[in-house]
């Protein structure tokens, strides 16, 4: 089989290399390998979304595509192993058999070429199947994919398996492997170092389950395990819980059913060296038993849906917390301060979505609870921020307050709806956000940075048989860049942004 694949087209050369036909740097296998491998791709661990617009495995792009150059050329890919430590299957919506049928054999190539090479892995198949004229699954073909990637999980470096296996709208039938019997041991992974996993099986008796078992891993750094991925912990005797995980500083849980807390407090209990945590709860939220100390924890992120984000923070132990990023916050100001009150944090972000009391006493106590702060940034996801936004220019000014009001901050960020700036007749008013910025630049004077990002132009449906209402956010930052107050108060020590536009007199 692999003969097959590696075999060279009549169409190309097969000649040894030469001057006229290509640089004399590419005589020497060992440059050429160097220059095969800036052309494949690999995700950037350092970035947030690293596998978003990752080009797929395909025969035409490399390293199959250099097979197709030349005998000089082929000899040099097929005895490069790193050439072929990266497999991306990323599947169409509603996939055919055959758009997905080489995905197995390709694969077995890549493992059987990159000989003990670590391998950096995604998966990714989200939609129902359409199946072609020969009614073919081709979920089968995703299942066989899957397998042969577990098969292979003792050099798994770098994984992404994403798989939402839903069933068939129109046929009824499961689209997910049938049955969908999977079991993930990290103890298996001797060489993974960050695993992503998210493989939601809708609930059918056909469409099977999937286990992930939490065992040591001695060079884990990152570990994300999504909402419907259920999961476990193998305690061992002969080794203490802290020593399972010494590397892992990322950890990222999504915990839907009432087990999943369980082992996720039970995961968070055995990493006291995590760093940055992102955390999301749902309505089955149970608050952990007993204290989780997290002395090195400093980037926190919460995406709390129906409870109160108080109920966790005050279960932990976090003395270096530093950054904290409430998402969906949809908690009262005042249990807000007291759960920040002890945490010395320097950055905060709040996605506001139906939070409040807005008026200025709250939000005074509010803001004397993160005096230490440095960056503050606000996001529009409630129809009063405008409120907000106008109590906060209030409660900023130098005589509303005897005590100094966040003395430490140097940037002040906001997200805003374009629909914010709006009213039912369609009146554009920017007055919210001039009275904040003109607030901040009596307050502040050394070095502060006012930033002003607004979303896209929304569409909302009023009544069915209306046609859509369109908010033009390019006509609201032009208004902002162009207001005089604004541009008044502009000068080397105080700069204002909007849209990455860096306003100037």
């Amino acid at each position: 089989m692999v003969d097959d694949v590696l075999q060279i087209p009549s169409s190309a050369s097969t000649s040894s290399p030469t001057t006229s036909s290509c640089h004399s740097a590419l005589y020497l296998p060992e440059i050429l390998a160097k220059i095969m491998n800036f052309a494949i791709y690999r995700p950037d661990t350092s970035r947030p979304n690293r596998w978003s617009r990752t080009p797929f495995t395909s025969k035409k792009n490399p390293p199959w595509l250099f097979m197709a150059v030349s005998k000089f050329w082929r000899s040099v890919a097929v005895s490069t192993p790193w050439l072929w430590s990266t497999f991306i299957a990323q599947a169409p919506y509603r996939p055919t058999y055959r758009a997905v049928e080489d995905l197995p054999r390709m694969f077995e190539v890549h493992s059987m070429l990159g000989h003990q090479e670590p391998l950096t892995l995604e998966m990714y198949w989200s939609g129902e199947i359409s199946r072609d004229a020969f009614d073919k699954d081709p979920s089968i073909i995703m299942r066989s994919l899957l397998i042969k990637m577990l098969m292979r999980q003792n050099r798994w470096e770098d994984v992404r398996l994403y798989m939402a296996m839903r069933l068939d709208r129109l046929g009824g039938t499961p689209a997910s492997p049938d049955p969908a019997h999977f079991t993930f041991r990290l103890d298996k992974m001797v060489m993974v170092k960050r695993l992503d996993i998210d493989i939601c099986a809708e609930p059918h008796p056909r469409s099977g389950k999937l286990v992930v078992r939490l065992g040591p891993a001695p060079l884990l750094e990152t570990l994300s395990i999504g909402e419907s991925t259920r999961f476990d912990t193998l305690l061992l005797k002969s080794s203490p819980t802290a020593d399972m995980f010494p590397r892992l500083t990322t950890i990222s849980l999504s915990p839907k059913f009432f087990d999943q807390y369980f082992y996720s407090w039970k995961l968070l209990e055995s990493t006291p060296h995590v760093e940055k945590l992102s955390l999301k709860c749902g309505q089955h939220f149970i608050q952990p038993r007993r204290m989780i100390a997290l002395p090195k924890l400093r980037h926190l992120v919460m995406r709390f849906d129906v409870v109160r984000p108080e109920a966790f923070l005050q279960k932990c132990y976090t003395p270096s917390l530093r950054i904290l990023e409430l998402k969906e916050c949809k908690d009262l100001l005042v249990n807000l301060r007291n759960a920040l009150q002890p945490l010395s944090l320097t950055e905060l972000s709040l996605e506001v979505y139906r939070m409040g009391p807005y008026d200025t006493v709250y939000l005074m106590d509010f803001l004397h609870s993160v005096a230490g702060l440095r960056r503050l940034r606000l996001d529009d996801q409630t129809p009063a921020f405008p409120l907000l936004l106008t109590n906060l220019a209030i409660t900023l000014h130098p005589e509303a307050s005897s005590e100094p009001l966040l003395s430490k901050l140097a940037s002040l960020e906001l997200g805003i709806r374009s629909s914010s700036f709006f009213d039912e007749k369609m009146s554009c008013s920017i007055a919210f956000v001039r009275n904040i910025v003109l607030a901040c630049r009596r307050k502040f004077h050394a070095g502060f940075h006012f930033s002003i990002s607004i979303s896209r132009p929304e569409e909302s449906y009023p009544f069915r048989d209306t046609p859509p209402v369109v908010y033009p956010a390019e006509d609201v930052e032009e208004m902002l860049c162009n207001d005089s107050e604004i541009l008044e108060c502009l000068s080397k020590n105080f700069a204002v942004t909007v849209n990455r536009r860096v306003l100037s007199t």
